[in-house]
């Protein structure tokens, strides 16, 4: 809306740019909640369950009553984006990140290592 778009507009752009990320950080995080039902614990087999159940439900109201409220609900103007101290290192860091991939995989690995050593066997 920011940008002049009707707001059904801007909601459709919305949910198109952003409903992939938000089903795979969904579906991740309730797989991580459920691995607790290998647990030896019943409480944190009924956490897991409980917690995926809920993740899963807010993905669902996400990506269809969040959306449909937004489009009956009326909304003021659009204001701009106030600029914050860190929106610009923030900005080229990502630029660098996604321009660099290999680099940016190849960071951890020096720190992994040291890491890893002193664990035991």
């Amino acid at each position: 809306m920011l940008s002049g778009k009707e707001k059904s507009d801007a909601i459709v752009q919305s949910l198109t740019v952003n409903r992939l990320p938000i089903v795979l950080t969904s579906i991740t995080t309730a797989v991580g909640f459920l691995s607790m039902n290998f647990s030896d614990s019943p409480p944190f087999n009924d956490l897991g369950n409980i917690t995926a159940m809920g993740v899963i439900a807010a993905m669902l109201i996400s990506l269809t009553l969040l959306p449909a409220m937004l489009k009956v609900l009326p909304g003021g103007k659009a204001k701009a984006v106030r600029e914050v101290p860190l929106s610009q290192p923030l900005a080229r860091l990502a630029e660098w990140s996604t321009t660099r991939c290999l680099n940016t995989l190849m960071i951890p690995i020096p720190f992994a290592r040291p890491m890893i050593s002193p664990m035991p066997t």
